[in-house]
């Protein structure tokens, strides 16, 4: 402790020296005796006021070495701090590929990817298809209770309908600040657009999340999506812990139709807004009305035969607008 103070009292006698010899440099060797006259106590304190300045002077005696040390651990640091911030929570990449058309245009797209909550949060009920049936089938119970009495007719009653109506983007009203936080802090669902890393080659593809572990994927019998659902008997029960992903342009997507369920442990991140061209939140619902046809039928965890409403639940009760499941 002693060397350490004798190191800093040196350090400090050696600063007040050179700065002393450098005010006499500058004033001139006829003003030596006047400044030798003066007071040590204001000559004290006008070092002092020097050593603690925030002027340029004080980098003169930083030498080479130092500065070099000083901008490489800059560097370094900030290095470090986009590294953890791009890896484990946000990034933005330019998005390519005609998959996602028309929710994301085929090139010069630029995503925000929200990396921390979905693996903070994860599934929605879990990643285990047994849980999963359970909770939508707690749920189903609890809406049949809180719903209208009994008496009604049977194509009003709560059963005669599925909890979850599954809402197209395309009728979401606009998106606001506060969905947008509220969806980065569930859950992932079904409805968000992600980025995974592609099962069979090197690099991301974004899609879709169309069905989670226990919900049942129906898919289309076109030969072009054979691949997969051939060995599957055209019906597919998503695995635990895995994604069934599809792009919102069916007819021009490979996604799990070709390739089947993907591990949630290739999961980036989900695809909070586009960045540019103009901004634009990413909403979650079911894919955006297209008139074209290829998409798979999804039947959630659970499900019983109850119709699925493909309306908000502040729309019209008409059943013309309540469509059965199998043309989900």
């Amino acid at each position: 402790m002693k060397c350490m103070l004798s190191l800093v009292v040196s350090h400090r006698t050696l600063a007040f020296r050179r700065i002393s010899e450098r005010a006499v440099r500058r004033a001139g060797t006829g003003n030596i005796n006047s400044i030798q006259s003066r007071s040590p106590e204001p000559t004290f304190r006008r070092t002092h006021r020097r050593l603690h300045s925030t002027s340029p002077n004080e980098n003169d005696e930083l030498s080479f070495l130092e500065t070099v040390q000083l901008l490489a651990f800059r560097g370094a640091l900030a290095a470090s701090t986009v590294y953890v911030v791009t890896e484990y929570c946000v990034d933005v990449t330019l998005c390519e590929g005609p998959s996602m058309h028309p929710t994301i245009q085929s090139s010069g797209e630029i995503i925000l990817v929200d990396k921390w909550t979905p693996r903070s949060h994860g599934m929605a009920d879990g990643s285990v298809a047994a849980g999963r049936v359970m909770a939508a089938r707690s749920r189903q119970r609890a809406y049949q209770k809180q719903q209208s009495p009994p008496h009604q007719s049977s194509k009003q009653h709560p059963s005669f309908f599925w909890h979850e109506p599954r809402v197209s983007v395309s009728d979401l009203p606009p998106y606001t600040w506060s969905d947008a936080w509220q969806q980065m802090q569930s859950p992932l669902n079904v409805g968000d657009v992600v980025v995974v890393q592609h099962p069979s080659r090197k690099g991301t593809v974004c899609k879709r999340i169309v069905a989670l572990p226990g919900d049942t994927v129906i898919g289309n019998t076109a030969p072009r999506r054979a691949t997969f659902y051939s060995r599957s008997n055209v019906s597919v029960v998503v695995p635990d812990g895995c994604l069934w992903l599809e792009g919102d342009n069916p007819a021009n997507s490979s996604d799990s139709r070709d390739y089947g369920p993907i591990p949630a442990n290739l999961l980036v991140g989900r695809v909070v807004a586009r960045v540019w061209p103009p901004f634009v939140w990413m909403p979650r619902g079911s894919p955006p009305r297209t008139n074209q046809p290829g998409g798979s039928t999804v039947l959630p965890a659970g499900y019983q035969g109850q119709q699925i409403r493909k309306q908000l639940p502040l729309e019209r009760d008409d059943d013309q607008h309540d469509i059965n499941s199998a043309s989900n």
